[in-house]
């Protein structure tokens, strides 16, 4: 009997010791339908799993963040503490978005690990998100950020792929099969799966600052990998506006030691229809640090460039002119615009004050004004960068 009783404790002891390597921690939203899942393990790391209506929606992992020349944060990880809050809290964007007032509620768990790290784990109604906090002296050269994530049956996706990270981000959304996407089906987000039960599941980032954004490609089965662009060390112009990447570094972030990093989200809703309402992306982002928002004056715009000037049985040649831009203003005085574009062609488009002869800005301004409706001048982004103050006491 004390053998058997021996070697009870014996197997107890074995079985104890080996699970206190993994440990789960559980995150609900306020209303119960949505949780992250946290699994920590020494030799598998740190994956997080997202689920909404009791279902699986996303697995995120293993999750880590490896500095240049340095440690793998998310590798062997131990925890040292968990802190835990709710949030119930009410957002005023200083200019409106789908709301006035946003409800920000939540429930948000901070795993702190023995290295100099954290995970940020937070818990919506309508989604999930997680990011790192770093808490290193100086500069950083962050080298990679592992963030693969994986689904649990073969969906479509609504996805916008591309060619290279050197893009214009003006690509189509296609639509197939999760096991389709390969190697070279590179997209950046945000993208959703269109899952067969109805729920749409939109993986996006939020608060993205001095850190490149991610970018998914197609690795096995219903998986995904990521990647982020490198840092540019040179560059070369190619036409007018487009600024090449001629060498890059080794690393994707040279950026504080102490700083959290960019939200990596997915967004749930019960249908198509209602993830369009979802300011998930608003609610994680850091709060505004422009003090006086007074100037800034969103609204409806009439944009040249939409209908290429191709107006019909008017007096007029139509095209890139005064008399067109006339007649733009006053379709949008009389349906309520608030705005007109001038786009491409009121200038030389690396010379601002190149104006072109059929262009009177100034009797367009004149004449905008007279009817209640604003000018935006649309210009290449490095010819307002060389003459920016002179291009700014001109057009103010």
């Amino acid at each position: 009997m004390k053998k058997v009783v021996l070697f009870l404790v014996v197997i107890l002891m074995i079985g104890s010791g080996w699970n206190s390597h993994a440990k789960e921690y559980i995150m609900v939203s306020p209303n119960g339908l949505t949780k992250m899942v946290i699994e920590v393990e020494k030799d598998a790391g740190i994956m997080a799993t997202g689920f909404f209506q009791e279902k699986e929606m996303v697995r995120f992992g293993p999750l880590e963040l490896e500095l240049e020349d340095g440690p793998v944060f998310g590798q062997a990880p131990r925890v040292r503490r968990v802190n835990n809050k709710k949030v119930d809290q009410t957002i005023y964007p200083p200019v409106r978005q789908k709301r006035t007032a946003i409800r920000d509620h939540y429930t948000e768990m901070e795993i702190i690990f023995r290295d100099p790290y954290r995970l940020i784990v937070r818990a919506y109604d309508d989604g999930v998100a997680y990011r790192f906090k770093t808490d290193l002296d100086g500069e950083i050269l962050v080298k990679s950020e592992q963030a693969s994530m994986s689904f649990p049956q073969d969906d479509y996706l609504y996805i916008p792929t591309d060619v290279s990270t050197f893009t214009h981000s003006e690509r189509l959304y296609r639509h197939f099969r999760i096991s389709e996407a390969t190697a070279d089906t590179l997209s950046s987000t945000p993208f959703m799966v269109d899952r067969a039960d109805g729920i749409a599941v939109l993986i996006t980032e939020a608060d993205l600052e001095d850190y490149p954004g991610i970018y998914v490609f197609g690795t096995s089965g219903k998986s995904f990998g990521v990647k982020h662009p490198p840092v540019v060390l040179t560059e070369e112009l190619i036409r007018d506006r487009n600024v090449r990447p001629a060498t890059v570094a080794s690393y994707i972030a040279k950026t504080s030691g102490t700083r959290y990093f960019p939200w990596r989200v997915a967004a749930f809703a019960a249908s198509h229809k209602d993830i369009i309402s979802n300011d998930i992306v608003y609610r994680l982002a850091s709060p505004s640090r422009i003090d006086d928002t007074s100037w800034i004056k969103p609204g409806k715009v009439a944009w040249d460039w939409w209908n290429a000037n191709n107006n019909k049985g008017v007096p007029f040649r139509s095209g890139v002119n005064t008399a067109t831009y006339k007649y733009h203003i006053d379709f949008a005085a009389d349906f309520g615009l608030e705005y007109i574009i001038l786009d491409e062609g009121w200038s030389v488009p690396s010379d601002l004050f190149s104006i072109s002869p059929d262009v009177d800005v100034a009797e367009i301004c004149r004449y905008a004004e007279s009817k209640g409706v604003g000018i935006i001048l649309w210009c290449l982004w490095n010819a307002l960068d060389k003459d920016l103050d002179r291009a700014l006491d001109q057009f103010k």
